[in-house]
């Protein structure tokens, strides 16, 4: 019986992962399931609260978080050894972000000659100082100095748009770019049958036009901002509704939201 060939090991390295919700965590959950068809995956993330479920057959070494937590999400700690173990075993490298995890991959993806790969999610030294609630400008202006860093040791960067490309290129980033345009399950993901039913499921006025919005409830998201917009526009329509979905923060004083 002829035997299959040996799958190459592809280390996926993300500061974002089970059992935390977002978008990073999201598209991994999605993605993993094709890739392990070809590849051996073993995930390097941070041990988040809660059960890890849901992804099988994979391997996912998971790093030990500070208590403390910067933005809204507590940061995993530096475990060099266990890293440049982890990247000796693998023939590629991937990583999401330039957090602790993604950044000592990238270090060592480079330093040990493994191919490196990096998907840039979104502007990071722009949003992540955003999410902090002091020091917004001494944290951009130094993550500025470390993103080409860390993203000139890629062998390519993948984006998930176009415009992403000269973003990147304006930090001095060098490596090829690859364009890997996002979907969704459009089995899963689809417009309601019936908006009116779908409405009064969520106890919502039937009647009302509902502004909607999905993701995390971060500081860096804005939502005061979307709830000013949104009370301007329910002044002059008072047949609106702003439908808040993702997060468990409360939000005092707003009216007409249903979160």
């Amino acid at each position: 019986m002829e035997e299959k060939p040996k799958k190459r090991t592809l280390l996926i390295a993300t500061d974002s992962f089970l059992p935390r919700w977002d978008g990073i965590a999201r598209f991994l959950y999605e993605v993993i399931p094709y890739l392990k068809k070809h590849f051996d995956i073993i995930v390097a993330a941070p041990r988040f609260k809660g059960k890890l479920q849901g992804i099988e057959d994979i391997v996912v070494v998971r790093f030990p978080v500070y208590k403390r937590k910067i933005g809204d999400i507590n940061p995993a700690k530096f475990k060099r050894k266990q890293m440049k173990r982890l990247v000796k075993k693998a023939d590629i490298v991937w990583t999401h972000s330039i957090g602790f995890i993604g950044a000592l991959a990238m270090h060592y993806a480079k330093k040990l000659n493994r191919p490196l790969i990096s998907f840039v999610h979104s502007v990071e030294w722009f949003l992540f100082s955003k999410s902090l609630k002091r020091g917004k400008k001494l944290v951009e202006f130094t993550i500025r100095k470390i993103v080409p860093f860390l993203y000139n040791k890629c062998n390519v960067i993948m984006v998930p748009f176009d415009g992403m490309v000269p973003l990147i290129e304006d930090q001095g980033i060098t490596p090829k770019k690859e364009i890997v345009y996002l979907g969704i399950d459009t089995h899963r993901f689809r417009p309601a049958e019936s908006k009116r039913l779908a409405k009064e499921r969520l106890d919502l006025n039937p009647n009302n036009v509902v502004i909607g919005y999905l993701g995390r409830f971060g500081r860096e998201k804005d939502l005061a901002t979307l709830y000013k917009a949104f009370r301007r526009i329910h002044h002059d329509k008072p047949n609106t509704t702003l439908l808040l979905v993702g997060g468990e923060i409360s939000f005092d004083d707003m009216e007409d939201v249903k979160v």
